[in-house]
């Protein structure tokens, strides 16, 4: 995060090589120096803490910022400030959540039944498949060469 925050004071604008390790999406032509940040939530789960922590991130943006929820079963967090960048990471992290991987042509946050472990119908808990999967795909948050560019 220092790196991140040290080339923007230095060059007051964005390479995209570190803003993508960052998983700090910009599209210049909408986003006014504002950023996106995706997040990795396999198969969509969240607690209630974590939601509360990304609800208080988006709060503090005012009408600037916004949160969706996407296809994925992901969350998008938006109208975020570079400068804020490294305490949300850090944030993310405290909660147990992390963006890691999550831009780019990277391998998307792993989904499964949205309603895994609450049906009684259901076959398979697709949870702990996911949870397995996001682990291998992120090397337990550490980022896997082996499978992003």
């Amino acid at each position: 995060h220092e790196q991140l925050t040290a080339f923007w004071r230095r060059n007051q604008t964005i390479d995209k090589s570190i803003a993508m390790r960052e998983s700090l999406i910009l599209r210049p032509e909408i986003a006014d120096g504002r950023f996106m940040v995706r997040l990795k939530l396999p198969n969509g789960v969240t607690t209630s803490a974590q939601t509360r922590y990304l609800a208080g991130v988006v709060a503090g943006y005012g009408s600037e910022g916004c949160a969706d929820v996407t296809t994925r079963q992901n969350w998008q967090i938006r109208g975020v400030t570079l400068q804020d960048a490294p305490a949300i990471l850090a944030g993310l992290e405290e909660v147990g959540l992390n963006s890691l991987q999550s831009g780019m042509d990277n391998v998307r946050n792993p989904v499964g039944n949205p309603l895994a472990g609450i049906d009684p119908h259901e076959v398979v808990d697709t949870r702990a498949y996911t949870n397995l999967l996001s682990q291998f795909i992120t090397a337990n948050g550490k980022g896997n060469p082996s499978v992003t560019n």
